[in-house]
């Protein structure tokens, strides 16, 4: 498993379009769940199962703006136009909680096997219980709007969220909160136009990070991608005590990022977005490794399928979306 993202030599295995003259506007990998968003307003779900998409809940909502999944319990958050987060029960294919705000728009999300964290622009962080349907807290972190927002794995206290240029990890007590650590992110022209897109890994050993599995070791990666700019910062949280580990810093060229984890970071090779390089990072604590070239076009296969407009990640495999409404599943092959 270590060889699939050490050397990524991705392999394709399946091909799905659900239509014609559809773009894929909205993608979100975790475990083996993929939530895919259409131009057309349908949300599709698929279960990835040895080496296959399975298709397991399809439904017209709206193209969802933010989205989040938790692969352990099986359901995904979906925001649609900033006032409303519908929580999907994937396994029993339907929505099992919504909340809709009132208070200011939403600006970011993350769900976990109980909680569902909602930050809002106007600096609010809610958090709510979505099995029971219950909200626990709410409080004004900083008066401006959170622009990420992301719960650690394994807990139900530890909240990390990126306020204007200031990453935050925060513990939740009660009905206030404490700030545990915080930095004040670099390269701020750049994050004020473009959306930081944040996640955290839960170590299991150095070389392999998994959100989907329950391990015993707590460190953690906190990995930051806005624009071209990567940031990995690596924690552990032991006794009740955060502690800061080390932090790496990637510049991936001035084409963007579609995708960024511990292991790997996806972006496009150039402005005409018909292929991606893969960035694979040797070690996550130490410098990157190699760049692997992939093009969308395989086996002699000359049709065109437009332009790469979202990728996402895990361990094993690699999902690229394109504007014609296809979409691309490959395999990180170690041989």
């Amino acid at each position: 498993m270590q060889n699939n993202w050490r050397h990524a030599r991705p392999n394709t295995i399946q091909r799905y379009k659900l239509g014609s003259n559809l773009s894929i506007k909205s993608l979100a990998i975790k475990g083996n769940i993929l939530v895919v968003g259409y131009s057309n307003q349908t949300v599709n779900i698929f279960d990835i199962d040895s080496q296959t998409l399975k298709l397991k809940f399809s439904r017209t909502y709206h193209i969802p703006i933010y989205q989040d999944i938790c692969p352990i319990a099986k359901v995904t958050a979906l925001v649609f136009f900033c006032r409303e987060c519908k929580v999907i029960d994937i396994e029993g294919e339907c929505g099992v909680f919504t909340v809709s705000s009132n208070s200011g728009p939403i600006s970011s999300i993350s769900i976990s096997r109980n909680i569902l964290a909602i930050g809002k622009c106007n600096g609010f962080l809610e958090l709510y219980n979505w099995k029971n349907k219950s909200k626990l807290f709410s409080a004004n972190i900083k008066s401006k709007e959170i622009r990420a927002t992301s719960i650690f794995p394994l807990s139900e206290t530890l909240i990390s969220v990126i306020v204007d240029h200031e990453l935050l990890i925060l513990q939740i007590l009660g009905s206030t909160f404490k700030v545990l650590y915080s930095d004040q992110i670099g390269y701020t022209e750049f994050l004020s136009i473009s959306k930081p897109s944040m996640s955290i890994w839960k170590q299991n050993t150095p070389y392999d990070f998994d959100v989907s599995q329950p391990y015993p070791n707590l460190k953690y990666c906190l990995v930051i991608n806005f624009s071209n700019h990567l940031f990995r910062y690596f924690f552990s949280f032991e006794k009740g005590t955060l502690k800061y580990l080390s932090q790496r810093y990637t510049n991936l060229g001035p084409f963007g990022c579609l995708f960024a984890s511990p292991s790997r970071a996806i972006f496009p090779q150039n402005t005409t977005k018909k292929a991606i390089n893969i960035y694979n990072f040797s070690n996550p604590e130490f410098p990157e490794e190699s760049i692997t070239e992939l093009f969308p076009k395989f086996n002699n296969d000359e049709t065109d399928v437009g332009q790469i407009s979202v990728a996402g990640s895990n361990i094993n495999f690699l999902v690229i979306g394109y504007t014609t409404g296809l979409l691309e599943f490959f395999w990180f092959d170690p041989n």
